[in-house]
């Protein structure tokens, strides 16, 4: 028999405000927008959304930033939607169209693009942990499903719950690394689940009481109880007699012995539910229960996750609950993660520690963006498309310094710095120009051998892994050589390089993730960074003669048009009186070295590194 939850008084407050906010009308009640939305209906939609940033800071006090000019709104634009600087042909084609929607003609333009997929990849990669070696089998198919997922734009509440309920090995199903990358720690898995999509941290019930939250240890175990089942290994039997015969026999040439090895690292993962109760820890000291009591799965909050007969899984009841429109935290959680995204900082912040009774910096505006993913049918390009589409997007960056111990009321995005591989991504733009986001998809096939997907591995007799093994040699046999993992890793996006890069990576020394860590990418600067910049490679890539920005340069018709290429290429914008006096003299004093140390000089610059 179930016991209640019991709401707080912060609970039921905080549910009354939200029913009272959006009209007492119910998910049932309120109609879905169709999408795509027209841009009248994204005008309106954002309008609403300026009218409440606009009451929560009147009350706070304070003023909106000055909206920002076009030039300013490009490159932010860019950085922010597709994670890379414009390229000097797409300044000067948004500075040609001059159209009463050209902004949000661009917005629409950059969510749709390729860009876009690889630049939100690298955002879910970061926070799923999604690596190419995924415990030494390829993670490429688990990339490949969250990429395809974006390039779809397939509805988040499906998206999580396709990772949720996937089943089978990793070339059946890319999903199946979401678990495989917890192997062995379903308990992990829980906690990384919950503070992921309901933006709730109660990883320290998993051992004691929860010190700074409401949440038991033994409401952890019945919240883990819905996919401890989960099972995530299961070789094949011929593919280890194989590897093991090859191994032991010294007259078997290495490469067969390696393609067997790769085999049995690819074939080592089967994620499948098998039914196994969850039990409280041997050392369970709490009066709730008694130490090796089973459990039964049940909720942390909101309706009960009920498993609706014997063909629906534990899992597939839990995923319907966590995705559901009448989730108290889904649909905020992602919300308040692509606001996070657009202004440097969500309206909970972290977005990953949201507590029962805590207020968002502006209550009444969290709730309608909570109601407008849910009335959006949690389609993230359409929610983007609005809150890009808003006057306070649209405004200068505040420039003083915000700390996590005071509010933020939105008078206009904060000003930050990029990520790595925004950093990284603008470098390469420069380097091959805007091409490289129009290049053909990455071949993710493995170099050796397609037969080993082709062919249904588990039938084969370990002689015939064995011959399986042979062919793939000849190519190389190891899977982990993808594309994404090998033949490319040169001046492509960072979202085709190896994930994570290796250390001593420009991406690397910048703060890209480890992927060992949820959201582990940080901003912070460092003496390498700056060596890096000051004499590091880049530079020399950007200023052979084959590169974009040479080629470019090279085809001003003068001294003056050649500086205008380098400002708008670099920083996306003309170079001032000023700067022009002074680029002037250098060039009359050094000839045409000036124009490479003036490249240089500018993307050692804040402007360059900052989004403004």
């Amino acid at each position: 028999m179930h016991r209640w939850r019991t709401w707080t008084v912060a609970g039921l407050m905080a549910t009354f405000i939200m029913h009272v906010t959006l009209g007492a009308v119910s998910a049932e009640e309120r109609e879905p927008l169709e999408r795509p939305l027209s841009q009248e209906q994204v005008a309106e939609l954002a309008s609403e959304i300026d009218a409440l940033v606009e009451q929560g800071l009147e009350e706070a006090g304070g003023r909106f930033n000055p909206p920002v000019k076009d030039d300013v709104f490009l490159r932010r634009a860019y950085l922010d939607i597709v994670g890379r600087a414009p390229s000097y042909e797409e300044v000067q084609e948004f500075t040609r169209r001059r159209s009463r929607n050209h902004r949000a003609d661009l917005i629409d333009k950059l969510l749709e693009s390729e860009g876009h997929v690889s630049h939100l990849f690298n955002y879910w990669a970061d926070t799923l942990r999604a690596t190419s070696n995924l415990n030494r089998a390829s993670g490429q198919p688990y990339i490949d499903f969250i990429k395809q997922s974006i390039r779809e734009n397939k509805p988040f509440d499906q998206f999580v719950t396709d990772l949720l309920t996937s089943e089978g090995r990793l070339h059946e199903d890319g999903a199946v690394g979401y678990f495989i990358r917890d192997d062995g720690m379903p308990l992990d898995n829980t906690s990384n689940t919950v503070r992921i999509f309901l933006g709730t941290s109660i990883g320290c019930a998993q051992c004691h009481d929860h010190p700074f939250d409401q949440w038991s240890q033994r409401e952890f175990y019945e919240m883990a109880a819905y996919t401890f089942g989960v099972r995530t290994r299961e070789g094949v039997p011929a593919v280890n007699q194989a590897y093991n015969e090859a191994n032991n026999d010294d007259s078997t040439p290495r490469n067969i012995v390696n393609a067997l090895r790769s085999l049995q690292y690819q074939y080592n993962f089967r994620v499948r539910e098998n039914r196994n109760d969850i039990q409280l820890p041997h050392d369970y000291k709490y009066a709730d229960g008694r130490p090796g009591e089973s459990v039964e799965p049940f909720t942390i909050f909101g309706n009960l996750a009920e498993v609706e007969g014997p063909e629906q899984s534990a899992r597939e009841a839990y995923a319907k609950w966590l995705t559901s429109s009448e989730n108290p935290r889904f649909a905020k959680v992602i919300a308040n993660r692509l606001w996070a995204r657009a202004f440097g900082v969500g309206l909970h912040y972290p977005v990953d520690d949201i507590r029962d009774g805590t207020e968002a910096f502006n209550q009444p505006l969290m709730d309608h963006l909570t109601q407008l993913m849910i009335d959006l049918e949690f389609d993230m390009r359409q929610f983007q498309r609005v809150v890009y589409n808003t006057q306070t997007y649209q405004r200068e960056a505040s420039r003083s310094e915000w700390t996590p111990d005071e509010e933020y009321h939105f008078p206009g995005p904060l000003l930050r710095r990029m990520t790595a591989e925004q950093v990284w991504d603008s470098f390469v733009t420069l380097a091959v120009g805007h091409a490289l986001d129009d290049r053909p998809e990455p071949d993710t096939s493995y170099s050796s051998s397609d037969d080993w997907r082709n062919k249904n591995v588990e039938d084969m007799s370990p002689q015939e892994v064995r011959a399986l093994a042979e062919q793939m040699a000849q190519g190389g046999g190891n899977m982990m050589m993808s594309a994404g993992a090998g033949s490319r890793a040169g001046m492509v996006r960072a979202s085709d390089l190896p994930s994570p890069a290796p250390t001593g990576h420009f991406l690397w020394e910048f703060g890209q993730s480890d992927r060992q860590l949820i959201d582990n990418s940080t901003k912070n600067p460092s003496t390498i960074q700056v060596l890096t910049l000051l004499n590091g490679p880049i530079d020399n890539v950007l200023l052979r003669e084959n590169s974009y920005l040479r080629a470019n340069v090279a085809r001003a018709s003068s001294k003056t048009d050649a500086l205008g290429v380098i400002w708008q290429s670099i920083l996306g914008r003309r170079a001032s009186s000023t700067e022009r006096t002074l680029a002037t003299r250098e060039i009359d004093a050094n000839g045409d070295i000036a124009f490479d140390n003036l490249v240089w000089a500018l993307l050692n610059t804040r402007e360059f590194l900052f989004i403004q």
